[in-house]
């Protein structure tokens, strides 16, 4: 049985400081230290240079395991570099404070771990007290009071914190008063492994900024991924951190681990909690710790408490966590910084500030007055940069916060030049509401419709003649052939004579009983020729009004998880607003909605993706609220309209979108593209008028003139023809016009002891959905949910609040799924569904014991496609010859088509060259590349010459797969180490980390490096951030067209880089450097 490892190469990168050695100043140590560090003859530290000093020891890989014990009160002077500053140079030993305490203050922009400890594996540490401050305003951090982040068995007692900790949301690891995240640091085993946290307590304020409602703060831990017990532990530290998840002790409450389970043990917490909405808990917030499991510590309910009293964090809630510098503001212009209506508190001073790792762009500049403008940005879509407010009292007690500020594009013509570009990408498009927001754009004046009308209409005209289209299918075509001036009473499909009603047959369906079709019935026939009946019409309408929830808004029920459904809300405005003002209960909908929507907004003005924010947008304007000046959607400066700006490409020719890999990617990008451009074409007609239904083209108020319709009847010439690329409307605001290939398969899930969770049930999905797929969405039509699915493997599934877990009936227990009676030999996320199949999720005691087993392991996945990400590079060359041999000839990567932007290179370094390799899972395009699989490519490249020297890495092994590569780059100097003795082999490379090493590799075969002197990189936005070491390589790697830039504009020198990248570059190197 395996389990799901937590550490992620994502958190790896950030462990690097750079390809290169770094030198640094020792400092001036103590002769000779008190003790040796065992366990007869511990450390006894009594001053901070003896705690630096043995701190250096264990950060450079000396020590780990040291016993050391205070023996006086230790403040360290200056920033702090954590004692075991990160998972490579982890602290293994008993750190006993001995009833004393440690002053410090943690804020290093380099080091990813941020606390007293950076990383405690198997570790103990007892009777210590941490006073100071904890600062963190990067990424992916792990950000705790005693420690950053805990591995495998630690045992933390009677310790407290009293340091402040304050840190950015942005993707962080885990944010904890005592520890910030913990897992077990074990690959998918049964074995007993947990982090006890015994009588301690928490007393320090947390204060996240920014939102992410994957990031977990909590009084005593943060982010928990397996086993935290906590026994006589208690949190009275406030905790604010409004866009994250918080819990009073955990941030999560974690799973089992062994034979271990989740527990708190007579705790407490009585600070002041403040957390996203519906997402804070006394004791924990996500997941579920079992009744039986909570002993003497209250339940989680958490109910409002007393408002915060302490005036420094008060004055730091007055600022917003994004600052808005708008489109009209004049370089030179400070910026406002307190929130609208809260007075600054003149007994507090301010200081803003950037720092090394803040992101700048060379729009802002902090100083003593503040922040301001000093440079217009004319990129054609909102930049952001990062910045610090410092906050000091009159006893010198300060709190740190970082906050956004989102410089927005100078021009006024910044929507309708995006629009007008996004337009010509449309020409021969078909696709449903490509089609119709064309159209649109068209009969408002803006341009010409040059998509494929006819085709469309072709398609839809044949599709709809049958009786399988849906309610909503046939509700939407009704919306867009108006706007294309079709007469939906009279269509007649290709090759036959008779013409048919699509409004009539809509009028005529079972409309159903879900609030998700309501909006689209009810536009139809306010925009097309359906006439619903008095009967149908209020259904329809009580089906919204009985649906909404408390706060306002539609939701949904996943697992204990309940998520917020703003694009169907706006969508529902939209449909409902012709109603506003002659029935009182939709009167009282609307109002309520409104209400919920404005709640529900962020600090930017944005509800997280530009999706979400089109459909509200869309709502508003149709019951006539302007999403840019009404005062309920613009939170301190920033306006639902301007946050449209956040989510432009670096084309500048469509919208990002969360989802960005792959062919999901593909259509999630076209997606927010196709309602983000309908949401441009809505704001610039809003300038000419009070009220605007896109759908129907109902125009109100101002100077615009009503919209012209003149339906014609449609006879299909042909049977039409889908686009190759991009996907329709599904899911939260809208779906396709017509109807899609569709399966329908059961699905039956079977709990332990065979007890029938849910019996055998239908599900339609999309041809070609995985059994992922169907799972999911299966379990949430009958209220349940699979943690772990959307990562191909199931740890637990939960029905009625109950949860059932891998490993709760042993060491071999867990979820596997059947289809048509069979286990599949592949994972849940790999195995493609089938109309008719059957698949049954059951629950096992003993997954060896299943006729599958030799390959099979628990959660849905198979031995190829469970546990970490593995490269063959990490095999041997023997394995990778039996493995590989046939993907590598024919190039049959499942996830490689030819119409890749990087098809090419892949083939020419794995067919061509043979010097990379494909993964047991294909060839994994976006999968991280590490510094071992890069100097390995040059090893191959080199044709594997022997490194007969001696290893100086501890943490590269004898015989590691990697290990004679890594001998011969570091012999040659193409590669150094991060320090005299470590590699870090692992950890995630970045573009000016790869660029450097091919520039000393090209130096090594004497090539030609004069266009590194030659050529300038001023072009570049970024170009400042580029390391100073990697700057000539830069130069040279783009003089000789190795690397472009990520866009025209930027050279992304921190970011990752993946396998499809890497194959481009260094087919380019080949070409253009080794020939």
């Amino acid at each position: 049985m395996k389990r799901q490892k937590f550490y992620s190469r994502a958190f790896a990168l950030l462990l690097i400081i750079s390809v290169v050695f770094t030198s640094f100043t020792v400092p001036v140590f103590a002769e000779e230290l008190n003790g040796s560090g065992t366990e007869d003859n511990l450390y006894v530290v009594t001053s901070a240079e003896e705690l630096i000093q043995i701190a250096d020891r264990i950060n450079n890989l000396q020590d780990s395991e040291a016993y050391i014990r205070l023996d006086a009160d230790i403040t360290v002077e200056g920033s702090w570099t954590p004692l075991g500053k990160n998972s490579v140079y982890s602290y293994k030993g008993t750190f006993d404070g001995n009833g004393h305490s440690v002053t410090v203050t943690v804020d290093n922009p380099n080091l990813s771990y941020f606390g007293f400890f950076g990383c405690l594996e198997d570790a103990v540490v007892k009777n210590l007290t941490v006073n100071g401050e904890i600062y963190c305003s990067e990424p992916y951090a792990f950000v705790g009071g005693l420690a950053a982040r805990a591995r495998g068995n630690v045992v933390i007692e009677n310790c407290t914190n009293n340091a402040s900790v304050s840190a950015y949301a942005r993707s962080s690891a885990g944010i904890g008063g005592l520890v910030g995240g913990y897992d077990d640091n074990i690959e998918y085993k049964y074995e007993n492994i947990k982090l006890d946290i015994i009588n301690s307590v928490n007393n320090g304020f947390i204060m996240v900024t920014g939102e992410d409602k994957n990031v977990y703060a909590g009084g005593i831990a943060g982010s928990n991924e397996n086993c935290i017990q906590l026994d006589g532990c208690t949190n009275n530290g406030i905790i604010y951190a409004p866009g994250v998840c918080v819990g009073g002790l955990l941030g999560q409450a974690g799973y089992q681990t062994g034979d271990y389970k989740p527990l708190i043990k007579n705790c407490s917490s009585d600070g002041v909690l403040v957390g996203l909405a519906g997402k804070v808990g006394r004791l924990y917030s996500k997941g579920v710790i079992p009744a039986e499991n909570i002993v003497d510590s209250g339940d989680n309910t958490y109910k409002d408490a007393s408002d915060i009293d302490n005036s420094i964090l008060l004055e730091a809630q007055k600022y917003p966590s994004v600052i808005t510098i708008s489109s009209d503001a004049a370089v030179g212009e400070y910026v406002k910084l307190i929130k609208d209506g809260a007075e600054a508190d003149t007994n507090i001073t301010l200081v803003c500030s950037q720092g090394e790792k803040d992101i700048k762009k060379g729009y802002i500049e902090c100083d003593g007055n503040g922040i301001k403008l000093i440079r217009l940005n004319e990129t054609g879509k909102a930049v952001q940069e990062t910045a610090t407010l410092q906050f000091t009292d009159p006893d010198g007690i300060t709190v740190r916060k970082p906050i956004t500020v989102n410089v927005y594009p100078y021009s006024e013509t910044a929507n309708r030049i995006l629009m007008d570009k996004i337009a010509q990408t449309y020409k021969d498009k078909s696709d449903e509401w490509v089609v119709f927001d064309m159209a649109v754009y068209e009969k408002l004046g803006f341009g010409t419709n040059t998509t494929d009308k006819d085709n469309y209409r072709n398609l839809t005209v044949n599709e709809l003649a049958g009786n399988t289209p849906l309610s909503t299918d046939r509700a939407k075509a009704e919306i867009i052939f108006s706007a294309l001036d079709t007469d939906t009473t009279a269509l007649t499909p290709y090759g036959e004579s008779e013409p048919y009603s699509n409004a009539e047959k809509l009028q005529n369906m079972n409309l159903g009983t879900s609030y998700y079709a309501a909006p689209w019935i009810l536009l139809a026939e306010e925009a097309g020729q359906v006439k619903l009946t008095e009967e149908q019409r209020s259904s329809m309408l009580n089906l919204l009004i009985s649906a909404q929830g408390e706060n306002g808004l539609f939701y949904s029920i996943w697992g204990n998880e309940r998520y917020d459904d703003v694009d169907t809300t706006g969508t529902a405005l939209a449909a409902v607003a012709r109603f506003y003002d002659t029935n009182a209960e939709v009167k009282e909908f609307a109002d309520k909605a409104i209400e919920g929507l404005s709640k529900a907004q962020g600090a930017n003005g944005s509800y997280g993706n530009i999706n979400s924010d089109a459909m509200v947008i869309i709502g508003l304007a149709a019951m006539g609220i302007s999403p840019a000046s009404d005062s309920r959607f613009v939170k301190d400066g920033a306006s639902l309209a301007d946050a449209v700006m956040l989510y432009v490409n670096d084309n500048g020719d469509g919208f990002t979108s969360v989802y960005d890999s792959g062919t999901a990617g593909e259509k999630a990008r076209a997606l927010a593209t196709e309602q983000g451009f309908r949401t441009l074409i809505v704001l610039e007609q809003l300038k000419k008028c009070t009220s605007f239904n896109v759908y129907s083209l109902d125009i109100k108020g101002g100077i615009s003139t009503p919209v012209k319709k003149n339906p014609n009847s449609y006879t299909a010439t042909g049977e039409g023809k889908k686009d190759e690329t991009g996907d329709s409307e599904t899911g939260q605001g809208g779906s396709s016009g017509t109807a899609k290939e569709t399966i329908t398969v059961t699905l039956e899930v079977q709990a332990a002891d065979g007890v029938k969770w849910l019996s055998k049930s239908s599900v339609t999905a999309e041809k070609n959905s995985s059994a992922a797929d169907i799972i999911k969405k299966g379990l949430a039509a009958a209220g349940m949910s699979a943690d772990g699915i959307d990562k191909g493997y199931i740890k637990s599934v939960t029905k009625d609040g109950n949860t059932l877990s891998q490993f709760d009936k042993g060491a071999n227990s867990g979820w596997m799924y059947k289809v048509n009676g069979e286990e599949p030999q592949a994972g849940i996320s790999d195995y493609k569904m089938k109309d008719g199949d059957s698949i049954v999720l059951f629950y096992t005691a003993d997954y060896t014991s299943e006729p599958s087993s030799k390959k099979w392991h628990s959660g849905g996945g198979t031995g190829s496609t469970l546990g970490s990400k593995t490269d063959t590079d990490t095999k041997t060359e023997a394995d990778n010859k039996n493995d590989t041999a046939d993907t590598e000839n024919s190039l049959s990567f499942a996830d490689i088509k030819k119409d890749d932007w990087f098809y090419d290179a892949v083939k020419f370094v794995c067919d061509t060259n043979k010097i990379m390799q494909g993964t047991d899972k294909g060839f994994e395009p976006n999968l991280n590349v590490t510094r071992a699989m890069l100097v390995t490519i040059l090893y191959r490249i080199e044709n594997q010459p022997s490194a007969d020297v001696k290893l100086k890495f501890s943490d590269v092994a004898q015989d590691g797969w990697y290990t004679s590569a890594v001998m011969w780059a570091s012999e040659n100097g193409i590669v150094y180490g991060v320090s005299d003795t470590a590699f870090e082999p692992e950890t995630d490379i970045t573009r000016e980390q790869m660029i450097a090493v091919l520039y000393r590799y090209a130096k090594y075969k004497d090539r030609d490096l004069s266009k590194a002197e030659s050529i300038s990189l001023d072009e570049f936005d970024d170009y400042s951030a580029v390391s100073d070491y990697a700057k000539d390589a830069f130069k040279w790697s783009v003089g000789n067209q190795i690397v472009n830039g990520k866009t025209d504009k930027t050279l992304n020198p921190g970011d990752k880089t993946v396998r499809a990248e890497v194959a481009v570059i260094i087919m380019r190197f080949m070409n253009n450097i080794m020939k």
